[in-house]
């Protein structure tokens, strides 16, 4: 008769059957756990299991983690506004804590030193939950780029623009260190002079807001300023190339393209045809996609800011829109008359690169004309309610 006798096995003694089973057992992914902000990544994933290469799942925020995102909002609001840039910091860090982004103090925490200090500790967590994200990051883009390599992987426009701003932030990642280490009270002041001295993953949202909005009134000072231009010598938005622009036209399009115009002009050009070149790749990649509905209201509002639009406080019909007329304005006339079944090679040569830029320069020049005309067409509504 076999032996009944249960057997008891101490803490530090393992069961051998278990032990046995556990390891016979498939690997499972636990949902609970893959929802935490940082979690195993999907390379080191792939090396545990012994697989080839897994494909790491993007994101399409910026800080997956503060969720939801101020620019993901179908109406967000304005960043909140104070007499100073100091009282512009600390609201935005009052609106982190409200959103539940860092913890605040509890109400055992009364002494004014006292609050400084712990609000300055979660800063610090902050950053440092922002540094352990853009180390996964750095991983999810290493395991992209390999399998590009080694496995052909087509990458889709929101992985190339994951690698593009991973390796940004990684740039940005020394001075970022440096100043954590020695004057961290003086990041939040640091994203309003030099944001793009902070990895994307450190930045509040309300700071990100407040960045965007920034970018937005700057580029519509220079629409406004390009389409008086345009109306003012009575000139039609006809396709022109880079070389044909004006000094004024050329140093207004850098502005509304967030190239900055503070260089001279044959540096401008440059800059601007490979700002075109660039946007010709990335509408090629969203041609690919023709359901735009696949993007979310975030990445719609930055790809159309980064083609001169007014997009950041933009109703989602009018993201739809604007993204449906660009597309449709800078394809040339050659490649609108294509068959579907044209290889993609035949597609590439052509798209003649003068004609597409020349394309996007008369859609953005008639986007400015556009702009001041509501503009003045919106002075005068508010003159008439006053």
């Amino acid at each position: 008769m076999p032996d009944q006798r249960i057997r008891h096995y101490s803490p530090g003694q393992a069961n051998p059957r278990r032990k046995e089973e556990e390891e016979n057992a498939p690997t499972t992914l636990n949902t609970a756990e893959s929802s935490e902000p940082f979690t195993t990544s999907p390379t080191e994933q792939g090396a545990a299991t012994g697989s080839s290469l897994v494909r790491p799942t993007i994101s399409p925020s910026f800080v997956p983690f503060l969720s939801p995102s101020a620019l993901d909002s179908p109406h967000p609001h304005a960043p909140p506004t104070a007499s100073s840039t100091i009282r512009e910091a600390i609201a935005d860090y009052l609106e982190a804590e409200k959103a539940g982004h860092v913890q605040a103090p509890g109400r055992e925490v009364t002494s004014t030193w006292r609050i400084l200090y712990f609000r300055a500790k979660q800063l610090f967590k902050f950053y440092w939950a922002g540094l352990k994200l853009l180390k996964t990051n750095v991983q999810d883009m290493r395991a992209l780029q390999k399998g590009r390599k080694l496995e052909r992987w087509d990458l889709t426009r929101r992985e190339l623009r994951f690698v593009e701003r991973t390796q940004g932030d990684l740039i940005r990642l020394i001075p970022f260190v440096v100043l954590l280490a020695t004057l961290e009270e003086l990041l939040p002041l640091m994203v309003l002079y030099s944001p793009w001295m902070l990895p994307t993953a450190t930045i509040l949202p309300s700071q990100l807001l407040r960045i965007k909005a920034a970018e937005e009134e700057r580029r519509r000072g220079a629409l406004l300023e390009l389409g008086k231009h345009i109306k003012g010598i009575s000139q039609a938005t006809s396709p022109k190339g880079v070389q044909d622009l004006d000094s004024l036209e050329l140093n207004q399009l850098c502005r509304a393209l967030d190239l900055g115009n503070f260089a001279p002009d044959f540096w401008l050009r440059r800059r601007l045809s490979s700002r075109l070149e660039w946007l010709r790749g990335d509408d090629a990649l969203l041609r690919r996609n023709s359901d735009s509905s696949a993007l979310t209201i975030e990445e719609k509002r930055l790809l159309l800011g980064q083609r001169g639009y007014l997009a950041l406080y933009a109703s989602p019909e009018q993201l739809y829109s604007d993204l449906t007329e660009w597309l449709y304005r800078t394809i040339p006339e050659s490649a609108s008359s294509l068959t579907p079944n044209a290889s993609e090679n035949d597609n590439k040569a052509v798209l003649e690169q003068d004609t597409t830029h020349a394309r996007m320069l008369t859609t953005v020049l008639e986007n400015a004309v556009r702009t001041v005309e509501s503009h003045v067409q919106g002075s005068s509504e508010k003159e008439d309610d006053e």
